[in-house]
């Protein structure tokens, strides 16, 4: 499940490999070089490279994951891998470190939490025979079973919630209803939420209540 607004988790196939999870990653970022290119901005790698270092100190996870800046999709959009990778649009230029902090700490969050590698589990099992592009289809207009929209939109407040406490602890002075107005003029703007993720709405007033309001 990619791209959905500019927070999500790749439910990709969890299913038995040869390869380590370190192989795996590779294999993926070299498909990231294949179709969606890597970042040649330096500065900006830079910044978002250096941001995200901080938050790995924070959080105690130095060395765990890995971070990547990508030129497509060209909006604000990005992605947790159940590989430990990490995938942020170069899109996110526009916005303050505050507001990228608060999206790799969110994405970090996710990766610490193993959201990644249990809904990759998840998905594996609820498609079953089904093809993968029916069941992409599937999660994508939302026809999957209640408990498993409620899982995947509360692990979005789990990752909001931990995102918002690394963000303080680091410096950062983040405020989520500016944030979330600028992302609403996002092309992929949703608003109203998804399958996946809940509203607006209901994820500035948890990280209001957080502390998150600038």
């Amino acid at each position: 499940m990619r791209h959905f607004l500019f927070i999500a988790i790749a439910l990709i196939s969890c299913a038995a490999s040869a390869q380590t999870p370190a192989e795996r990653a590779d294999l993926d970022i070299d498909d990231i070089r294949t179709f969606r290119l890597l970042s040649d901005k330096p500065a900006l790698v830079g910044r978002i490279t250096g941001i995200f270092r901080q938050l790995e100190r924070t959080a105690g996870v130095e060395g765990r994951f890995r971070v990547l800046v990508t030129n497509a999709p060209t909006f604000a959009s990005a992605e947790s891998h159940a590989n430990g990778v990490i995938v942020i649009t170069e899109s996110f230029a526009a916005f303050s470190d505050a507001d990228i902090a608060f999206v790799l700490a969110h994405e970090l969050a996710h990766e610490s939490l193993d959201h990644p590698r249990l809904q990759a589990l998840l998905s594996d099992q609820l498609r079953g025979d089904e093809s993968p592009s029916s069941f992409q289809m599937r999660v994508v207009f939302g026809m999957l079973p209640l408990e498993v929209t409620n899982r995947l939109r509360q692990d979005e407040s789990s990752a909001d919630a931990l995102a918002c406490r690394w963000v303080q602890e680091a410096a950062y002075h983040f405020d989520a209803e500016r944030f979330f107005a600028r992302l609403t003029k996002e092309p992929s703007a949703s608003p109203q939420g998804s399958p996946s993720h809940p509203g607006y709405a209901q994820r500035i007033a948890d990280l209001k209540a957080s502390g998150c309001a600038g």
